[in-house]
């Protein structure tokens, strides 16, 4: 059979708690099962697809492969080449053989055993004839690579206590090996492009004005805003959103957010917590911003992550949105506000795995678009 090119995706709910190696994996497995069950009709018969589960798509090759994005939330899509490997499937296709005229001696057994042990010793000697190397197989471990047996012209000599008969036998050569083990995917010229798209983009187009969102946390629900549909809270004290990510050492990350403040709080300060960020290694940066803001002065703010500060003196405050845009390379960690670079703060943190954002009554989660860095290692000439 020629390639054909194949698409297999996964929901996010089938995903999201799986390390992108078990994504892949799982990807691939569908791919393969998808396919064998398309073409399965036209190799083998029905009463053996039972059979054939577990080994079917292995006796598959998959090329060409590629990661992309699928139409709905969160669905991550395998693109591929699949065909039959034949040598592969020479070796595991059913095969018939026969001995045409068995006898086995009964010796003192009784009638109702005779027909079950002769078909034993039939099949061992079948094995021992056409599989050598298989001899002294137990019978169990034969059994693993039957698919059927079948007696035919079956004839009893009661004076010398003898059966014979033609014994025939359907039987998967390569399931006799002397260790079987799943045969692995045979998996080559693979795109360049043939890694999993390590991103979380969140996308609201699917819910309806209303909907509440409790795979992220209590009291969320979907409120139109002035740019589109975003994430708010009912709860008058507030609540928190959590985004399990891709987990990644380095990675980009834009979030819009609009916030709900007054700003007439005199001369004191104003404290919100935004953001925070969790990592593999048990270290949550928390993400504040000190609004200062006298009477007729302009507003300042001060950007803090755990004990690092930074000084703002041009910060204001939307009437849309806020873009924040944070980039961390190692234990660097970038943080851009409104398009303008803020600072560059020291992180502990490695792999991240949760984005927590606080919703105060009357703020709006917007967008979030994350993305891990991949390092891209250097060919020598």
């Amino acid at each position: 059979m020629k390639p054909r090119s194949q698409c297999f995706c996964l929901s996010y709910d089938k995903i999201r708690t799986l390390a992108p190696d078990e994504v892949k994996k799982k990807l691939k497995f569908g791919l393969l099962s998808k396919y064998w069950n398309s073409i399965q009709d036209t190799l083998i018969s029905a009463k053996y697809k039972s059979f054939y589960k577990d080994i079917g798509p292995s006796l598959l090759d998959l090329q060409n492969i590629r990661y992309v994005n699928g139409k709905n939330f969160g669905e991550v899509c395998i693109i591929g080449d699949v065909s039959l490997n034949k040598d592969r499937w020479n070796k595991y296709k059913p095969h018939e053989f026969v001995l045409k005229n068995f006898c086995y001696s009964c010796g003192d057994l009784k009638v109702k055993k005779v027909a079950l042990k002769a078909q034993i010793v039939a099949l061992k000697k079948l094995i021992e004839k056409y599989f050598p190397d298989s001899r002294g197989k137990s019978f169990s471990e034969i059994k693993k690579a039957v698919l059927k047996t079948e007696v035919k012209n079956a004839r009893f000599n009661l004076s010398k206590n003898v059966i014979c008969f033609q014994f025939r036998a359907v039987l998967v050569p390569g399931m006799l090996k002397k260790t079987f083990t799943p045969l692995s995917y045979n998996i080559t010229k693979s795109s360049k492009n043939s890694f999993l798209k390590q991103s979380f983009f969140l996308d609201l187009k699917k819910y309806n004005v209303g909907d509440f969102l409790p795979q992220y946390g209590e009291y969320l629900v979907i409120q139109q805003g002035s740019e589109g549909k975003g994430i708010s809270t009912l709860n008058e004290a507030g609540t928190t959103a959590t985004f399990k990510v891709p987990k990644g050492e380095n990675f980009k990350l834009d979030i819009y957010f609009y916030h709900n403040i007054s700003l007439n709080f005199g001369f004191l300060n104003k404290i919100i917590y935004p953001f925070k960020f969790r990592y593999d290694n048990y270290v949550n940066d928390v993400f504040q911003i000190i609004l200062q803001k006298k009477e007729n002065s302009p507003l300042k703010a001060i950007f803090q992550m755990n004990t690092n500060i930074a000084n703002l003196d041009s910060f204001y405050l939307a009437r849309n949105f806020n873009e924040y845009k944070f980039v961390k390379q190692n234990n660097n960690f970038k943080i851009f506000s409104n398009g303008s670079y803020v600072a560059t703060f020291f992180t502990s943190g490695k792999r991240l795995k949760n984005i927590v954002v606080r919703l105060n009554r009357g703020d709006i989660l917007y967008k979030i678009k994350y993305k891990v860095l991949v390092h891209k290692k250097r060919h020598k000439k």
